[in-house]
């Protein structure tokens, strides 16, 4: 075979084996999923049916995230694949930029597939891949943004400074990767990269001077008051941030060995004012990811989500750590025994930080009951092969978990789609009533969806019914049930521990209204139960 052409299959291989293998992953995935996802399709449905955001429709979220939402909505589409693919193409971007990266900054080939596979097959990567939270979209603006911001051509550098802005104004919480992949560029080399930090300042500025200009109060009111006065979480998070780092520490602990050799680099050029002998990429994406886990640590409500642009940037330094040892062992087999010492300093980090990433479990709350154990049943994915369907359940399921025990990401992530709630079962209850003329209001996990599923509208076009507009003073509940009462719901969807539906006032406007209940929903395998009300005039 010709040898370019052979050097051009493996180089399609690299990209091409790790995205197959994660959409593989991903045909498991089940979709509609019962959470907020279903805020953003309501809101871009309705943003795309002329209703203005901001003023006539309420959205907690910066303005990208809801532009994203109207344009995947745009067809008017809530089919299953369709909804899943806004979450899905983010990822697989992420996956396939962080293997350009590698092979564009001339990590060999074998540490970039190795890497490429094991994001793959991350837990946090395929479970952050199953609803639209907009923690997607921004990882890949991040890491898309590092790349551009990096090269030589002044375009590309704007267009850099753009999309790590882009990735602020789909998610606020990754400010702190964004500016300071921004800002270490710019400081990197002043005279030449001052397009980025221009471009990322101007953007920021002009779309939230629009948004205030456009929308006005409501703008700030929403994007800015509102998380400002949310209440903290009893843990700051920190479950959170050990669950991300639970499902994340083999990259973890390969970038850490990473970051300690960038900085006895950047110590040895600042001494002998030499050049820095590795890419400064990856010196950027070090303190990016460090930047951006400080400051996860220092707010007092975190998601796992928040520490998204970590796993890709994590991932970077990885692929670089694997290049380095391997280039270690090759020293190694030609007698250079100059590279024994950090071959061994660098598996000693490696191997601490695998055995403190295990031991993070046992600090996580749910470990409390080790030993109990949770039964699972295997559920096919209707678009793959029997014989792959049948590996997957041989090789990576487990019918049973038992808290304690040591499992792949990959069966953590089967566990999760397992478990997996779904409005949809909700539908079977509301079409004996579909004759039925009127709003939904409600559960904002599941209402959302409903309203979408069945062409109807949401009362007061209020998608979002979170605890935390009672908790932060921006709704006042007897307003809310004033103005309930005028719209006259047909429907109401109530989760009866989650948001303001579970309230006792709004219980209690539930009875005063007369509204019957149709029917009490399962709508998954865990104890979740959705209860659906309608007019008693209309479903005696």
């Amino acid at each position: 075979m010709n040898p370019k052409i052979k050097q051009i299959i493996l180089e399609i291989a690299t990209f091409a084996v790790p995205a197959l293998i994660f959409l593989i992953w991903k045909a498991f995935a089940k979709s509609p999923f019962l959470g907020d996802e279903n805020i953003y399709f309501y809101a871009g449905y309705e943003v795309t049916r002329g209703v203005v955001p901001f003023k006539e429709l309420a959205f907690a979220h910066p303005p990208l995230h809801l532009l994203i939402a109207a344009l995947w909505m745009l067809p008017g589409s809530i089919h299953p694949v369709w909804l899943k693919l806004a979450s899905v193409l983010p990822a697989l971007g992420t996956l396939l930029c962080v293997i350009w990266i590698l092979r564009r900054h001339n990590i060999n080939r074998t540490a970039t597939l190795i890497i490429g596979v094991m994001l793959s097959c991350c837990y946090e990567l395929l479970s952050l891949s199953t609803h639209f939270t907009g923690a997607n979209w921004s990882m890949f603006l991040v890491i898309l943004g590092l790349l551009f911001v990096c090269q030589e051509s002044r375009f590309r550098m704007i267009l850099g400074g753009v999309l790590l802005c882009a990735s602020t104004l789909v998610s606020f919480h990754v400010i702190p990767a964004a500016c300071c992949a921004a800002g270490l560029a710019f400081l990197w080399a002043p005279k030449r990269r001052w397009p980025c930090v221009v471009s990322f300042a101007v953007f920021f500025v002009c779309v939230h001077l629009c948004g205030c200009l456009a929308f006005g109060a409501p703008y700030v009111d929403q994007l800015f008051s509102y998380h400002a006065n949310k209440t903290p979480m009893p843990d700051r998070g920190m479950q959170a941030i050990k669950q991300f780092f639970f499902g994340t520490y083999p990259f973890v602990a390969l970038a850490i060995c990473s970051i300690l050799a960038l900085a006895k680099d950047r110590i040895q050029t600042f001494f002998r004012r030499e050049a820095m002998q590795m890419p400064v990429l990856f010196g950027i994406a070090a303190c990016a990811a460090l930047l951006q886990t400080i400051a996860n640590f220092c707010i007092d409500r975190v998601y796992s989500y928040y520490l998204a642009p970590v796993l890709p940037l994590s991932a970077l330094l990885a692929g670089l750590t694997l290049d380095r040892l391997s280039g270690y062992i090759k020293a190694i087999s030609n007698r250079d025994v100059k590279a024994v010492k950090p071959l061994i300093f660098s598996a000693v980090i490696i191997i601490t930080g695998c055995i403190l990433g295990e031991k993070i479990e046992s600090t996580m709350s749910y470990y409390k009951s080790k030993g109990s154990v949770s039964q699972y049943v295997f559920t096919p994915s209707p678009v793959l092969p029997d014989f792959l369907n049948r590996f997957v359940e041989r090789k990576f399921f487990r019918k049973k978990r038992t808290v304690g025990s040591l499992d792949l990401g990959i069966t953590r992530y089967l566990w999760h789609e397992n478990v997996s709630e779904s409005p949809e079962n909700l539908l079977p209850a509301l079409q004996p009533y579909a004759h039925v003329e009127g709003r939904i209001f409600g559960d904002c996990a599941s209402a959302p969806w409903l309203a979408l599923a069945t062409h109807r509208k949401l009362a007061l076009d209020m998608p979002d019914t979170n605890a935390q507009l009672l908790k932060s003073n921006r709704v006042d509940i007897y307003k809310l049930i004033r103005d309930l009462r005028a719209a006259d719901p047909a429907f109401l969807v109530v989760n009866p521990n989650m948001g303001i539906p579970s309230s006792k006032v709004f219980k209690q406007y539930i009875e005063d209204d007369h509204f019957k209940l149709i029917q009490a929903v399962k709508v998954g395998p865990k104890a979740t139960k959705l209860y659906l009300y309608g007019r008693e005039r209309d479903v005696k």
